[in-house]
């Protein structure tokens, strides 16, 4: 079963959206405020798989709770919960970080529960990052971990054969470099009938070479800048693409 950890000040409200996840068969643990959730963290010892805070709560607001989760290190994906309706202010809360946000009153069965069970169907999705180096090693798999993916990393080239057999991925996401030819290495694991999709992850701006690469064979192809804004979405349509059950 997996556990929730709920933020919210409102005792009322928490106790709704407290009943509404146990009714759909999910493990919460409930705390008022920011503080009170890192006291439960260090006390607790089974992970959470998802945090639901709200924004406006005294002593610590739902952006710092955030924050400060990152800052420790907890990868842990967060869905904010907030007043603000506003499209283009929930846009802004995604960008920094927040796996989705809902909007008061509470959409439970059209929005809330339907984003609650996407987001924790994600942890049973395994990516594998091939070639990653600098700081992509560490920016990438925490990235992709706080939006629930289960992520493991193949440095070296010629163990990605090895890795894909270990760890049958769902999905590869490869970082272009001078150390690896992507169309060997889709040759090579095409040989190896590697049913997962492939994605590129690239510096190169060339739209022509995008192109290309996929029409190689690549599933997608998102430029290194824009991997916050675009590569779980490239993810999930080539997953969709690829009709995994």
């Amino acid at each position: 079963m997996d556990r929730i950890l709920l933020v919210d000040d409102n005792a009322a409200l928490r106790e709704l959206t407290e009943n509404q996840l146990k009714q759909a068969g999910y493990e919460v643990v409930t705390a008022p405020d920011g503080q009170e959730t890192f006291k439960i963290l260090k006390a607790e010892t089974q992970p959470f798989a998802l945090v639901i805070t709200d924004q406006k709560m005294p002593k610590m607001c739902g952006t710092d709770l955030l924050a400060r989760l990152r800052k420790e290190g907890i990868t842990t994906p967060v869905i904010l919960v907030t007043g603000l309706g506003d499209e283009a202010e929930r846009e802004k809360f995604r960008q920094l970080g927040f796996v989705e946000v809902i909007a008061k009153p509470i959409p439970y069965d059209q929005m809330f529960l339907p984003a609650v069970k996407k987001i924790l169907g994600r942890k049973k999705i395994s990516v594998l990052l091939v070639n990653t180096d600098g700081w992509m090693r560490y920016t990438l798999p925490s990235f992709l971990e706080s939006f629930g993916f289960q992520v493991t990393i193949v440095v070296e080239n010629n163990r990605i054969d090895l890795m894909t057999k270990e760890v049958k991925p769902d999905i590869l996401v490869v970082h272009d470099s001078q150390y690896i030819n992507l169309y060997q290495l889709l040759e090579r694991l095409d040989n190896e009938r590697v049913a997962a999709p492939f994605l590129v992850l690239t510096y190169n701006p060339d739209v022509n070479f995008h192109t290309d690469l996929i029409a190689s064979g690549y599933a997608g192809v998102c430029q290194i800048h824009q991997f916050e804004a675009e590569l779980v979405e490239l993810i999930e349509k080539a997953l969709a693409k690829s009709k995994r059950p």
